[in-house]
């Protein structure tokens, strides 16, 4: 089946001033309850009809800081039969028990995505959260304790640096022990892309290994704990489309309507539409959605192939070697796999494609 997703910005304020932000200096504005109607009625013209049902994927800045757009959406969507569930990347901070209620009730809201950068005052400095009464780690860490125990699917993401590496440490050891055979929340580390970015490398390649390492020893610690994401992990094989943004089944709206693939680059000149006209581009459109061209003398016996994708030059990726971020995934979807089959789990799927077929 085809399950066509949307990932929506409903805004690019947020609560919050990382300074690691990719949205850094970007022109701030919500998403109006017109734009709303108006999303809401472009998908209702768009969605896959082979689809059960639609995946909407709320994006920031903080998605929470705008939860009527949401609503409305969802609502509008209701209205004209389409059946969707619905996931949300945020800090956490907003997601108190009158918005879990809104988000199960009407957003069908199935995953919550936390990000954390520490312990205690190490996050509340590197959040930096504006308006906030009480303690915003402790507050989150209440959040996110009722988010898991509601059953709602829970992914903590930690993001990492060489600043905050010790006390990412530590949350993880309390997280691990805090939910140590929980069912549905899983964790993963993230280095911060202009961490570990090709530019970085390039000026301190020193630094650079050293945060990988510690970042691929909290990797093992994560699948040792039995609660690592390992969605980050699958499919390592054979995929139709390398990410997202090349998959013709998925957009990213703005919050003013525009059309784009890939929500870690939508600068101006990424937009190919809206959601009024549809596709208005259709060269920009083309540039994300056509096969890559293929340099023969370097890219002929790259294990990747053929799934990488024409705009790679462009591409935020947050590794400097497309063959490191390949062996390394792969290797860690083997020995996953490995572990499964000993313990008569289910597989790791190695093909997006697997589903398409009648295989026995």
């Amino acid at each position: 089946r085809k399950l066509s997703r949307y990932n929506i910005y409903t805004t690019t304020h947020c609560n919050a001033r990382c300074f690691y932000c990719f949205e850094e200096g970007i022109h701030r504005e919500h998403m109006s309850l017109a734009t709303a109607d108006k999303v809401a009625n472009y998908v209702s013209r768009t969605y896959s009809r082979d689809s059960d049902e639609i995946y909407f994927r709320w994006f920031g800045g903080e998605p929470l800081v705008n939860p009527r757009v949401i609503t409305r959406i969802c609502e509008r969507a209701k209205e004209c039969g389409i059946r969707y569930y619905s996931s949300t990347s945020t800090n956490g901070l907003l997601l108190d028990a009158q918005m879990l209620k809104l988000g199960q009730e009407v957003w069908n809201l199935k995953k919550v995505r936390f990000s954390f950068d520490g312990v205690g005052s190490v996050h509340n400095s590197r959040k930096n959260f504006s308006g906030c009464n009480g303690d915003p780690y402790e507050i989150t860490m209440l959040n996110l304790d009722r988010a898991i125990n509601s059953g709602i699917r829970v992914v903590v993401r930690l993001t990492i640096d060489l600043a905050n590496a010790e006390s990412i440490g530590q949350l993880s050891d309390l997280l691990i022990g805090r939910y140590a055979g929980s069912h549905n929340l899983t964790l993963y580390s993230k280095c911060i892309f202009s961490e570990v970015s090709k530019s970085k490398y390039q000026r301190f390649p020193e630094a650079v290994k050293e945060l990988l390492k510690i970042n691929a020893n909290l990797t093992e610690k994560l699948l040792m704990s039995g609660l690592y994401d390992c969605e980050r992990l699958a499919p390592a094989g054979l995929r139709t489309y390398y990410c997202a943004a090349n998959d013709p089944h998925k957009v990213v709206i703005s919050p003013n309507g525009a059309l784009c693939s890939c929500e870690c680059n939508c600068a101006h000149t990424e937009f190919w539409g809206d959601v009024e006209s549809g596709i208005t581009d259709q060269e920009r459109y083309g540039k994300w959605h056509s096969p890559p061209a293929i340099d023969g003398s370097k890219c002929s016996k790259c294990p990747m192939l053929p799934v990488c994708t024409p705009y790679v030059t462009t591409c935020p990726s947050d590794y400097f070697s497309c063959e490191d971020r390949f062996f390394t995934t792969m290797r860690l979807f083997v020995r996953e796999n490995y572990r499964r089959f000993i313990a008569n789990e289910a597989l790791l799927p190695d093909s997006d494609t697997f589903d398409k077929y009648m295989i026995s």
